[in-house]
């Protein structure tokens, strides 16, 4: 049994290992880049340090596409010493490209004003030396191509910043490794390097970032890329999905909390909006007693963020009923809001950004952010209305106050295709903080998505998995062992945070809660 006080990896983590920021369209959509500080023993010498890695726009360590695309991958460092740089400057080099048929899939897109652009193809008698020293790292004849400062064009200068912007069409399915290197030579022939913290060293002791291109042939893949948005939550979070009815009055609601205190919870996700449940939005219908104002300073003064959940399909359209997408879309059966129509999708941005400014909410949770699976199946509906929904709360609620977004999603991407919830999309397109997969399987099936989460490069950081504390059909509690064993499992293969569902179910087993409380999870 894994003890309590174990450390959330997220953003801290990365930050710990990686160092430089990256700077994007939008501020908050930063991620940290390799860069550790080195100590040196002259000040007035060059300083070369990178300052983002993009593969097609993203610092992403790998990037998944289908045979046939192209790949963009601009890699932009600066001179951060005071010392003038004598030559020196960016490259990269593709170690499967060994040959000049595969260096004509590589082509030139930009690259710094004041440097000198340079291709080395394979067998070119003017090999450079990091051709010939990078040993067991790569193959003598590759690929390199670089944007370099020179004597012949002009000095390397402080502040300066030398770029190169590549494309990239790999020349059929595979694996692609693409190493990037920022050295800089000095007035006395010395040289120096961006020193880069956990990544590949040549035998010049300069050293080699990796990326890693994946080509599939498979035409519905997608991107892989490192998420982007600066969050991480205040402690490692041990959440539990609330239901309405568990603050449906004061007592019940100090019950509630007491419960889930004792269960070592950190995080609420808390109901906000249901068909027949209780209500807060000024946009809703309300309910006498307003159970999220009540909830959330007796949580805090317990140490746990609470997340106002919108269950996003349930809302607007009781009241709108031209958002009602079984009106507007044959083969729909079912009420549920029409995430196509732009208001219904401004509705679901409204009522989050009424949430942030009257409450004082730590985050959103959207729930049920889909379409229904049989519906998307035949209504040929669009997953882009739902992932334009998802962008728009984050957009609306960033102008509030930066506070955390998240989602309830299915259990894994191939799964949340069938409704339209392409999360990864979400991720990579950093308008939403992390995942919370309802992993409501047995312990095989648990391990296949834990695999599938961890090759994806979100994992753990920005993929929370939700376990279930009961069985499904019919719905019977789980054995605190079987619980307490998942819990183990996703522990096991790199997991630093964890959400239950739900709160009835834990309550109502106090053997399960002194479980968790005694350190379960």
């Amino acid at each position: 049994m894994k003890g309590s006080n174990r450390q959330m990896g997220t953003l801290a983590k990365v930050a710990l290992l990686l160092g430089a920021v990256a700077v994007v369209a939008i501020e908050r959509h930063t991620i940290p880049i390799p860069h550790s500080e080195q100590s040196r023993a002259q000040e007035r010498i060059p300083n070369p340090r990178i300052d983002y890695i993009h593969l097609n726009g993203s610092p992403a360590n790998s990037v998944m596409i289908t045979y046939s695309e192209s790949v963009i991958v601009k890699l932009q460092a600066t001179n951060t010493g005071t010392g003038i740089g004598y030559m020196g400057g960016v490259y990269m080099s593709f170690r499967e490209f060994d040959s000049y048929a595969d260096a004509d899939y590589v082509d030139l897109r930009s690259n710094s004003d004041n440097s000198v652009y340079h291709e080395f193809r394979p067998g070119d008698p003017s090999d450079p030396i990091w051709y010939l020293s990078l040993g067991e790292f790569l193959p003598a004849q590759v690929l390199l191509i670089g944007a370099r400062y020179d004597v012949s064009s002009s000095y390397w200068d402080p502040g300066e910043t030398v770029c190169l912007e590549v494309e990239v069409r790999p020349p059929s399915p595979g694996t692609y490794q693409v190493y990037l290197k920022v050295p800089v030579c000095d007035s006395e022939g010395f040289f120096h390097f961006d020193p880069a913290s956990g990544t590949y060293t040549d035998q010049q002791g300069e050293y080699v970032y990796r990326r890693t291109i994946e080509v599939m042939a498979n035409p519905n893949s997608i991107y892989l890329p490192v998420v982007l948005r600066d969050y991480s939550p205040p402690t490692p979070i041990r959440g539990v999905r609330m239901q309405a009815s568990g603050c449906s009055t004061e007592d019940k609601c100090e019950q509630t909390l007491d419960c889930l205190q004792t269960a070592g919870v950190n995080t609420l996700y808390y109901t906000i909006y249901w068909q027949e449940a209780y209500y807060h939005s000024d946009l809703l219908p309300h309910h006498s007693f307003d159970s999220l104002a009540y909830l959330v300073p007796e949580a805090h003064a317990r140490d746990i963020e609470v997340y106002a959940l919108i269950s996003a399909a349930d809302i607007g359209w009781p009241e709108h009923p031209e958002w009602n997408a079984r009106l507007n879309h044959p083969g729909v059966d079912d009420d549920w809001l029409d995430f196509a129509v732009p208001e219904a999708r401004s509705f679901v941005a409204d009522v989050a950004e009424e949430l942030v400014t009257n409450y004082d909410v730590d985050g959103i949770l959207l729930d049920y952010i889909r379409w229904r699976t049989d519906d998307f199946d035949t209504a040929n509906l669009s997953a882009n209305d739902i992932s334009l929904t998802v962008q728009g709360v984050y957009e609306r609620v960033e102008v509030v106050r930066p506070i955390a977004v998240t989602a309830s999603t299915f259990m894994s991407q191939k799964y949340g295709s069938w409704a339209g919830q392409m999360w990864y999309d979400w991720l990579s397109g950093g308008y939403i903080d992390y995942v919370t997969p309802m992993a409501y399987v047995d312990d095989s099936e648990l391990q296949t998505l834990l695999d599938e989460w961890r090759d994806s490069g979100y994992f753990p950081e920005r993929i929370i998995p939700r376990l279930s504390v009961v069985w499904f059909d019919p719905v019977r509690p789980k054995p605190v062992e079987d619980v307490l064993r998942q819990i183990e499992i996703c522990y096991d293969s790199g997991a630093t945070a964890m959400t239950l569902w739900d709160n009835r179910y834990i309550c109502n087993n106090p053997d399960l809660v002194e479980a968790l409380g005694a350190g379960g999870w």
